[in-house]
């Protein structure tokens, strides 16, 4: 099919309650980043990880609140260093990520995306995640939208005696019948190259039926 003209993207933006539910998820990343990141933000990312983001509460603790728990910082510095300090984890997993070893586990290499959102984490897990299997990472929701994806691809690469295992993910929910469809599609040229990345999904669930349906 020719292109189509290319569709606006669409990125997911975060708030600060979500963005410290996401980092609440993994002490031991937050531990990882305190250690290996010179930043202003680590003794306070330190005292917060220490104090287990305060879960115990009843309610949502507010900026303002938790500068007066801090003490050493307002509010609106604070919400810069929260900020910051889940990019930084993200960064590190990209250019660093065997800081990340929990030295037990298998070493996977995850893309990840939902519509416009991507994102790449490494980790060191006890399996590794067959196709269409369902996986949820609430540490992606700051930078996703959403935290449940399904495994779309997996791949294993030899290199002498060290195996790197990819995993690919979509967000939401899988559905095999739809993804034999589309490449149903692609092989019967009613798609080409850029289909996918210039159309809205709901707009390729559309073409799909109207292809195939009888």
């Amino acid at each position: 099919m020719p292109r189509t003209k290319q569709k606006r993207e669409i990125h997911h933006e975060t708030d600060i309650h979500e963005l410290l539910n996401s980092l609440e998820s993994m002490p031991h990343w937050i531990d990882v980043l305190v250690r290996h990141s010179t930043k202003s933000y680590c003794p306070f990312m330190k005292w917060l990880n220490d104090n287990r983001f305060f879960v115990d509460r009843e309610s949502k603790m507010t900026m303002k609140q938790l500068s007066k728990e801090y003490g050493q910082a307002d509010a609106p510095k604070i919400t810069k260093w929260i900020h910051e300090a889940y990019n930084d984890i993200l960064f590190f997993h990209e250019e660093s990520p065997d800081i990340f070893n929990t030295d037990f586990g298998i070493r996977q290499k995850y893309y990840i995306k939902y519509g416009d959102n991507i994102a790449g984490l490494t980790m060191w897990l006890p399996v590794v995640p067959r196709m269409y299997e369902e996986v949820r990472i609430p540490f992606l929701r700051a930078k996703i939208g959403i935290d449940f994806f399904w495994v779309y691809n997996v791949q294993y690469e030899v290199i002498e005696t060290r195996m790197d295992i990819c995993i690919w993910l979509r967000g939401g929910l899988p559905n095999p019948y739809r993804e034999m469809l589309l490449q149903r599609a692609k092989f019967e040229g009613k798609y080409g190259l850029w289909d996918e990345k210039d159309k809205y999904d709901f707009e390729i669930d559309k073409e799909l039926l109207e292809f195939y349906r009888k």
